[in-house]
């Protein structure tokens, strides 16, 4: 006997009520998701005016050889009793005044010009430290941002399977009723219904926890979300793994972070030592002066020269300050060789699971395809009275399963790409707005093809 045919969408899902709340919503692309991130993240603003700050720390190590200008003066009243110095005693009164105008230049000054030199790694570190930070908030936008179209389309899948398994459980219990079924088909239809409802719980659960990871970043409120519709599978390129550890080991902002450190470290060592260095600078001066107890007495004077500190013992400060430096110039080093390390393994890693991710594209989308052609024999056989609920329940299971590992095998394979430029430290805006081009289809229009 023929049993009646059951609808199958395979690709699409009646979910629209899901998506009522978003019908309306502007769309928001990755691009816009990560402007809005980029915008308002405090740890992008923390370390670009850090960045900022240390500009203001090379303008203050040079000011140490830059010629220094000082203008002092003073007015006082005095009284004067002075006896024996001559017949009769001077008893006086007087305003004495004067100001002087110095003027100091730097010519020989080894311990400012290395701690100038140390100012400026130290720059150029926190400058590469925004750059690390830039491209790590690129990379996690993507990822919560496809996040949520993951948990999207994982809710599409369960609704829509939960839509098939509610009309096989009609169609079970019918059958039963007119004798043409059995208990055991009712049984396994209900069991598989309710776990898809166990399911969409959860699914619905995961987009809203996807979104809330998403709007953390962006402090705005995710709307629909522009949507992959197809991907071609891509491995890495170039294809060679060295290629890609070279430029991680060239341009990676972290690596370069770390070599400014080590670079301010070892400049930091040459001002400490040359803390016990003469110190030779040119020194031209202005005085004038008045009102002493000799009446109509003024006083001016100018002078220029050189004159050299030579601070010949410090305690112990010079010697200290050295081995102090010397100890974290080490530190660094070592620090530098242990993060070379992590980021090569990084970007290996990266480099193989991209290669991976596209075979795995390639893959799951081929099961779906065979996936998709067996349901719909399945449900042609069940048409004609050659197959059971239980195959039928089966075959649906199939393919919800390989409808999500396709899915999942989308989104990861753009991450993937995007992953593998950030171990090497070449992620941009500009791969922002090439993974942007292939979003051009919302959740919503999505969901009633």
């Amino acid at each position: 006997m023929k049993n009646k045919p059951i609808p199958v969408n395979v690709f699409a899902t009646v979910a629209l009520v899901v998506l009522t709340a978003t019908g309306n919503a502007q769309t928001t692309d990755l691009r816009t998701a990560y402007q809005q991130a980029a915008a308002s993240s405090p740890l992008v603003a923390q370390t670009r005016a850090r960045w900022e700050a240390e500009q203001f720390g090379k303008d203050i190590a040079r000011s140490a050889l830059a010629p220094q200008l000082t203008a002092a003066g003073s007015i006082s009243q005095n009284n004067l009793d002075l006896t024996g110095f001559s017949s009769s005693a001077i008893d006086e009164s007087y305003n004495p005044s004067s100001y002087s105008v110095t003027l100091t230049q730097p010519l020989i000054n080894g311990s400012a010009w290395s701690t100038l030199q140390a100012s400026r790694s130290i720059a150029e570190s926190f400058k590469a430290g925004l750059l690390a930070v830039q491209q790590d908030l690129i990379l996690q936008t993507a990822d919560a941002y496809f996040a949520v179209l993951r948990a999207e389309a994982l809710e599409r899948t369960v609704v829509s399977r939960l839509t098939l398994l509610q009309k096989i459980s009609d169609r079970a219990e019918s059958e039963r009723r007119e004798g043409t079924g059995d208990i055991i088909s009712v049984e396994e239809a209900r069991a598989r219904l309710d776990g898809a409802q166990s399911e969409r719980l959860s699914a619905r659960n995961g987009v809203q926890l996807a979104r809330r990871a998403l709007e953390r970043l962006t402090h705005q409120s995710a709307d629909a979300l522009a949507d992959l519709e197809t991907l071609e599978p891509q491995g890495p390129i170039p294809a060679r793994m060295e290629d890609w550890v070279q430029s991680a080991e060239n341009s990676q902002p972290v690596l370069e972070q770390a070599r400014q450190k080590l670079q301010a470290s070892r400049y930091t060592i040459s001002a400490a030592s040359r803390g016990s260095w003469p110190v030779l600078s040119l020194n031209a001066q202005y005085l004038h002066s008045d009102g002493s107890f000799i009446p109509e007495m003024e006083r001016r004077e100018s002078l220029i020269g050189v004159s050299v500190v030579w601070p010949l013992f410090q305690g112990g400060a010079v010697r200290a300050s050295r081995a102090r430096a010397k100890a974290l110039a080490q530190a660094s080093q070592y620090g530098l060789e242990v993060l070379q390390d992590h980021v090569r393994m990084e970007t290996q890693r990266s480099f193989l699971n991209l290669e991976n991710s596209a075979a795995q594209l390639t893959a799951t989308r081929r099961a779906l395809e065979s996936a998709t052609t067996a349901l719909k024999a399945t449900q042609k056989g069940y048409e004609i009275g050659s197959r059971s609920v239980v195959e039928i329940l089966d075959s649906e299971q199939r393919h919800a399963n390989a409808e999500s590992d396709y899915t999942l095998a989308l989104y990861s394979q753009v991450l993937a790409r995007m992953q593998l430029k950030a171990s090497a430290g070449v992620l941009s805006e500009q791969d922002v707005n090439a993974i942007n081009a292939l979003l051009n289809v919302s959740a919503e229009s999505r969901s009633q093809k």
